[in-house]
């Protein structure tokens, strides 16, 4: 039985029952034309607004300006066999050039997974993962290893120069030390002092254009992964949000600094907080350069923390991980009492549930804007603004008494 609230569910039916196949994930949609795939999510969008936010609420739908080969961060796992090694996608599947990902990305993968055929080689005997990350023409690769020595750098350094005669785009190369073998590519976890991240060649950061302002990102920061939509992306946020002039304005889980660089010009204060270090001083370097009167803090997004940064509040752009916000983060943002809210929201079943917390601090949704930032998957992005409930007025009507009637000795 197919879950209401579970969008996935929905759309993978949707697709089955409009006579499509599925492949893999998370390619599950790549087989479709961009047409057929974006009329079906419309209807299965559709009917998750309307649960989720109500029957009233308007909604329009962004599409993907690159449906496919959009991915500006893509990865592949080592998998080991008894006598070799291959990468593969999350799920297990053997590695093979993606739809979805720039050409780029697959001749980093191809070269790779030559090098892994090599038993003898000391960098192949320690790689977890591959990842390739940045714009559409500068590239970052990331390879984390288990262990890390002077022959394993070594072979690195060789595998590097090589990608980059392949690949001249890619520009900053970088070795990530995970000596538990994490299942993730990216691990927050400090286990030992030493080397964590060694830079083998390029810089910390990759810079991106969005809407003509001047982005810089950490090679190891949170970065959407479809740069072709996001200028409309954040436009349409901040538009959303509805900065006045005089406003002050709080970025929660602001990243490098995207929806605040937008507004820099509009409100009178801002206040920017995420918990990466590196990514908050990303944001603090472009809002410095747009002069914003702005605050940018590394610190988790937690009533305690948002008490202690922001006096006011005016209005709130809220971009949450996948998980959500933590506890008692709406409800600590609608105490400031700020005029207008929008939460981004990467995970689509989290509408409904963060609606009612809204609802419950004294918000009402106005609006939602779908932006398809996850085409041929079964992923969306969406963003809802939710206005300030006005207190109902306490209106006394003042109506003449009526006399009670009597009709055979009773009142009628």
């Amino acid at each position: 039985m197919i879950q209401r609230h579970n969008f996935e569910e929905r759309l993978r039916a949707a697709v089955v029952a409009a006579g499509f196949s599925l492949e893999l994930e998370p390619h599950a949609l790549a087989s479709l034309t961009y047409a057929q795939e974006s009329r079906v999510k419309k209807s299965v969008i559709a009917e998750h607004l309307r649960y989720s936010l109500g029957p009233d609420v308007p909604w329009s739908f962004v599409p993907s300006p690159k449906p496919r080969h959009y991915r500006t961060t893509s990865r592949r796992i080592v998998r080991n066999a008894r006598t070799s090694s291959y990468l593969a996608f999350a799920n297990g599947a053997p590695t093979a050039p993606s739809v979805l990902e720039p050409e780029e990305h697959g001749k980093v993968f191809a070269y790779v997974s030559e090098v892994l055929k090599d038993r003898r080689n000391a960098f192949a005997k320690v790689l977890q993962h591959v990842i390739v990350r940045g714009t559409y023409d500068e590239h970052v690769v990331i390879f984390n290893v288990h262990e890390l020595d002077a022959d394993i750098v070594r072979a690195a350094r060789s595998a590097i120069a090589a990608v980059q005669q392949l690949v001249p785009s890619v520009r900053h190369a970088w070795l990530y030390v995970d000596p538990r073998r994490s299942r993730y590519y990216l691990d927050s976890d400090r286990l030992f002092s030493g080397v964590q991240q060694k830079r083998m060649t390029g810089e910390s950061v990759w810079r991106q254009s969005v809407n003509d302002i001047s982005f810089q990102v950490g090679v190891f920061s949170f970065s959407q992964v479809n740069l072709s939509i996001l200028d409309t992306f954040a436009s349409t946020v901040v538009a959303m949000a509805d900065v006045r002039p005089g406003d002050a304005m709080a970025d929660l889980y602001c990243g490098y600094g995207l929806f605040a660089a937008h507004v820099s010009d509009v409100a009178s204060s801002i206040v920017a907080i995420d918990a990466d270090a590196t990514t908050v001083a990303n944001a603090r370097y472009v809002l410095q350069r747009r002069k914003a009167r702005a605050k940018a803090i590394a610190a988790r997004v937690t009533p305690t923390s948002l008490r202690s940064a922001i006096r006011s509040m005016d209005v709130a752009i809220i971009d949450p991980p996948y998980s959500g916000p933590d506890e008692g983060v709406i409800e600590a943002v609608g105490s400031f009492g700020p005029r207008r809210v929008v939460q981004v929201y990467c995970n689509a079943n989290d509408v409904r549930r963060c609606t009612q917390s809204w609802k419950r601090a004294g918000y009402t949704p106005v609006s939602a804007t779908v932006f398809d930032m996850f085409p041929g998957t079964l992923d969306i992005e969406i963003a809802v603004s939710y206005a300030k409930q006005e207190p109902t007025p306490n209106v006394t009507s003042r109506q003449p008494k009526q006399r009670s009637q009597r009709s055979g000795g009773r009142r009628s």
